[in-house]
């Protein structure tokens, strides 16, 4: 099975993330797993220091003034067309949102390559790329 998981930000993301694979990996040792996330964030570090595959996309939240919030939506197609193509290239079974807005363009991706689409929501109050995410998610957890 190929797992592709997108997380990032924090570790209230990126850890219960590498919980998932590590217990995928665990179940079948042929999974293969890749994950996305911000390429400048603890999660370029964090990912790879456990041994798993990552590309990094440069994404950013929608704060701030409204030059910003152009640069986010600017910044988040180009990671949709990144990501677009990474999907098309790892061909994987499921795709995993662990929030963070770099899981929102990958999301999307993924559903637009007819990629089941699972969200993983570990907050009690749903963030903006699971709520942006939610209404393409085969499932949300």
């Amino acid at each position: 099975m190929k797992i592709l998981i997108a997380t990032g930000g924090t570790g209230g993301h990126i850890y219960p993330a590498l919980a998932l694979a590590d217990a995928a990996c665990k179940q079948d040792p042929k999974t293969e797993i890749l994950f996305i996330g911000n390429h400048d964030r603890m999660e370029a570090k964090e990912i790879p220091a456990h041994g798993y595959a990552f590309k990094g996309l440069n994404a950013s939240g929608l704060t701030g003034n409204v030059f910003n919030k152009i640069k986010a939506v600017t910044l988040m197609g180009i990671a949709f067309t990144k990501a677009n193509k990474i999907v098309k290239e790892f061909k994987p079974d499921i795709a995993v949102g662990f929030g963070g807005y770099v899981s929102a363009p990958v999301m999307m991706a993924a559903h637009h390559n007819h990629v089941p689409v699972m969200l993983h929501e570990q907050n009690s109050i749903v963030g903006a790329a699971n709520k942006l995410c939610a209404r393409f998610a085969d499932a949300i957890v």
